[in-house]
């Protein structure tokens, strides 16, 4: 199930508006983290980029299938308890051997429906996403 779709403008930190229509970015988080674990973790590239001048609106969703197994441990240690989810259900990191064709367009369907509803300028991936 798709989780909630995040978003950081610099609209919605600073609560102006502008008629130009924002740059918007697509960010599909890693293997068993989260659009929320991302978004946290590309904060201060936002708020940079949004200090800036330039109106750019970042879309943090979540991947379809909540993850099988428990995040590296890193992953827990900064961000415990959250949800993680996943792109492709597989046994470990290591294995990609095990990627069903079915999970790929499930997952390719929900970029894509997002993308419908959100036109996007530019994707950015991390790990799983782009190794699938």
């Amino acid at each position: 199930m798709m989780g909630v779709l995040q978003s950081q403008t610099k609209e919605s930190e600073s609560g102006s508006s502008g008629s130009k229509k924002p740059v918007r970015v697509l960010c599909l988080h890693g293997w068993r983290t989260s659009g929320e674990i991302m978004a946290r973790q590309m904060k201060k590239l936002v708020q940079t980029i949004n200090m800036e001048g330039d109106d750019v609106e970042f879309l943090f969703p979540d991947a379809p299938f909540e993850a099988k197994g428990a995040p590296q441990e890193l992953v827990e240690v900064f961000f415990p308890g959250l949800p993680y989810f996943e792109w492709t259900t597989v046994d470990s990191k290591d294995n990609f051997n095990t990627l069903k064709e079915q999970e790929i367009e499930t997952s390719l369907a929900a970029i894509e429906s997002i993308m419908a509803e959100n036109p996007v300028d530019v994707i950015v991936g991390f790990s799983q996403v782009f190794e699938t």
